[in-house]
């Protein structure tokens, strides 16, 4: 198996950490993709112009979490699109975070084939609120005062950046 993998090629780096991630799924661990960087897993090779394993470890010194844990694993867990459209579409109209995830095991037949945990979808809700406030509070009404001062004559507003 092990001079198999290192005979593979891919066309682009993802492709291989794809393909790592799998394997490691099914062998019932996770991987760190910084760890990948790191050790060198995947380089690209310029005379064939693709991306080959150059290091690859299949014995482990550690017992392997077992299948029921796999899920949980941060490599193995994701909310998809599909998933995150939904969940955006509950949260909006007030469904508590914890109803949704009630839901999403439902819908999948239990928490255990819910592809990702609560606390991802805090996470994805917190970074989707922090996308929509980027612009920050102060940001937003020096937009809103420089256009009122535009199209409000007797509107006046002086700003100094030195102040």
């Amino acid at each position: 198996m092990e001079e198999e993998v290192y005979q593979m090629t891919f066309d682009m780096h993802e492709d291989g950490e794809t393909f790592y991630n799998t394997y490691a799924k099914v062998n019932s661990f996770s991987i760190r993709n910084y760890n990948m960087h790191k050790h060198n897993a995947i380089t690209f090779e310029r005379s064939f112009g693709k991306y080959l394993v150059n290091n690859f470890v299949s014995v482990h010194n550690h017992p392997m979490i077992g299948p029921c844990g796999v899920p949980f694993l941060r490599s193995h867990r994701k909310v998809s699109s599909s998933d995150k459209a939904l969940v955006n579409t509950m949260h909006k109209v007030g469904i508590k975070t914890s109803h949704i995830m009630d839901f999403a095991s439902q819908q999948s037949g239990g928490y255990e084939y819910v592809k990702f945990t609560q606390k991802d979808l805090y996470n994805y809700f917190t970074a989707q609120r922090n996308i929509e406030v980027s612009d920050g509070d102060a940001e937003g009404v020096l937009a809103y005062l420089c256009a009122k001062a535009k199209n409000v004559p007797l509107f006046y507003y002086k700003y100094d950046m030195d102040e």
